[in-house]
């Protein structure tokens, strides 16, 4: 193929990205993305911009160049403003923190919306839940989608961020890099050279 992709490159586009890819195809309409998270949503972000969504983002004020840079329209900063206060009726709500932060997702979600969530959340019950769906991201890699997604890096319209590469000695920095919860892009541990 014309773009090999990196290892890096190719770690960090294999992992949860299928599922959040056939998600990006499947909804279109606004999103409300819970974003300051470990590692980052950006292939969320993308993908939900690739498709036309009009993507939502609450991250730190820090984060809104990068999160503008990858496709999200409107931010907005989750430590001064709840995000809940902001937006209504999303399609789709994305969220990897769970807990309260899950509660008040579902929430913003429209009649016949969708929670994906990267989490176990509560029960969705009540009158709230009626014509709501929730959906559980679990890896399962698909090569079909894998090759439309190296497609989508190679042409430029999709791009793999990586924060930071570790060499695996260093595996306990890069653990500590990703609880502190602040990074943009994926943490890759360099395990050998091929």
């Amino acid at each position: 193929r014309k773009g090999l992709l990196r290892y890096e490159t190719f770690a960090v586009s294999s992992l949860r990205n299928p599922t959040l890819f056939t998600w990006g195809h499947t909804r279109r309409g606004a999103w409300g993305l819970p974003t300051d998270f470990p590692e980052g949503p950006h292939f969320a972000v993308q993908f939900a911009a690739w498709v036309g969504a009009h993507v939502i983002g609450t991250a730190s004020a820090r984060h809104h160049d990068f999160l503008r840079s990858i496709g999200a329209h409107e931010l907005i900063d989750y430590t001064t403003t709840p995000f809940e206060e902001s937006v209504r009726d999303a399609d789709v709500v994305l969220d990897a923190l769970g807990g309260e932060v899950w509660q008040r997702s579902w929430k913003v979600l429209k009649r016949g919306g969708i929670m994906v969530s990267t989490l176990r959340g509560p029960e969705a019950g009540g009158p709230d839940a009626l014509n709501k769906l929730c959906a559980h991201v679990f890896v399962q890699p698909d090569a079909a989608q894998l090759g439309e997604i190296a497609v989508l890096i190679d042409s430029g319209l999709v791009r793999p961020v990586v924060e930071r590469i570790f060499p695996l000695a260093e595996a306990a920095e890069a653990h500590r890099l990703l609880q502190a919860g602040h990074a943009e892009g994926k943490i890759v541990l360099h395990v050998a050279d091929a």
